[in-house]
């Protein structure tokens, strides 16, 4: 995976992970790894915390408030029972990266207008939303630290080095923003 500028990279980079555990995938499910995981309505299985938006060239944004549990440390695609659907699998389980503080993880900047998703437009240390961005295909997308607010899930550590400050799609180094976000797990 490249992180060179107007790439529409799929996965996210783990840089720093401290916990991992195995969670039950929810049904019906395609899991990449690097996908920001959420519990299911039942609270017992993971899901896609966010998914892919219908439309070409749009953006879904988390809310500012998603109990994201973590980040899918391998990829998995389960069928309506909840079971891998590859030939001879039956695994329903998958390692997640957990978010606690000490997660660090590398994600887009991103805005509707480019020359507003560069790091001179974010603070350090703020937090934002984050967001999943679906390019000119469903095959085309990547997760996103939103600009446009800041009492988000996602707290801004840095930005990868040798970027100009007026680097559209920026990739920003962040972690988790509450310390809790993984009380669920415990």
């Amino acid at each position: 995976m490249s992180f060179n500028q107007g790439v529409l990279d799929k996965c996210i980079s783990v840089q720093m992970a401290s916990r991992k555990a195995l969670f039950t995938v929810a049904a019906s499910q395609e899991i990449n790894k690097g996908d920001l995981l959420s519990l299911s309505a039942g609270g017992l299985t993971v899901e896609q915390a966010i998914a892919l938006p219908g439309s070409n060239n749009s953006v879904t944004l988390s809310g500012g408030n998603l109990a994201t549990v973590g980040i899918a440390a391998e990829s998995i695609v389960t069928d309506a029972a909840g079971q891998e659907v590859r030939a001879g699998m039956t695994r329903t389980e998958i390692a997640v990266d957990l978010f606690t503080p000490d997660l660090r993880f590398l994600i887009r900047a991103f805005n509707v207008t480019a020359a507003n998703s560069q790091p001179q437009d974010y603070t350090i240390g703020s937090s934002y939303q984050y967001g999943r961005y679906r390019g000119a295909s469903a095959s085309e997308w990547f997760y996103t630290i939103s600009q446009t607010t800041s009492n988000g899930e996602l707290r801004l550590v840095d930005f990868m080095p040798n970027q100009a400050v007026d680097a559209s799609y920026a990739i920003c180094l962040v972690r988790p923003a509450v310390s809790d976000a993984i009380s669920v797990v415990g």
